[in-house]
């Protein structure tokens, strides 16, 4: 019985520590979000998490000649609240040549009250090249790449939905995009009685 549960243990904890975040099949260059699009919000008493999506292409223009990538390494990601982390897709972080891959920023407990703000976010990785004199040696390491101007914001959960309308009857209500996966529009229209 006891070697049964030692088993099972094991299994559920390789499960979890297995479970990866997937990349959006719908980008195809670069990083998403970028950080036009920014993050999602982050709310008190929920648990949080968003996946960024790394395409990494096969070749690039280093010093005036095209040369193919190797791999890129996530070194770091910066200005995380305590109670925030991140996990990638490969567990290593190395993200190939020619690859799309992901990172899980995530809380690992809900945020609370205290938190609330905006956290500057800057993703470290470093870039590394084929060895252009001979693709049996090591890779060779081009450089850190910095990734900043996104933010994390943590905000109080707010009430869904309209409460109280005032001073007047509301004529209209559009939200776009609709679906949406991230920032929403929501325009209204009041008509007053004069």
């Amino acid at each position: 019985m006891k070697r049964t549960l030692l088993i099972l243990s094991i299994l559920a904890g390789g499960y979890a520590v297995s479970a990866q975040c997937t990349p959006d099949p719908a980008v195809t260059s670069g990083i998403s979000p970028d950080t036009a699009t920014g993050m999602s919000v982050s709310f008190v008493g929920q648990s949080y998490s968003e996946v960024f999506t790394f395409v990494v292409p096969q070749d690039t223009l280093y010093q005036g000649a095209t040369v193919t990538i190797s791999h890129i390494e996530l070194d770091d990601v910066q200005g995380l609240p305590s109670n925030y982390t991140y996990g990638c897709n490969p567990t290593d972080c190395i993200f190939n040549g020619g690859t799309t891959k992901c990172v899980d920023l995530y809380s690992v407990s809900d945020p609370i009250s205290s938190q609330v703000g905006s956290y500057p976010i800057t993703i470290l990785a470093t870039g590394y090249i084929v060895n252009p004199l001979s693709s049996s040696l090591p890779p060779v390491g081009v450089g850190q790449t910095t990734y900043d101007g996104y933010y994390l914001v943590i905000e109080e959960q707010t009430p869904v939905g309209i409460t109280k309308v005032e001073n007047g009857d509301m004529k209209s209500l559009t939200a776009y995009p609709n679906p949406t996966s991230g920032n929403t529009t929501i325009e209204f229209a009041m008509g007053y009685s004069s």
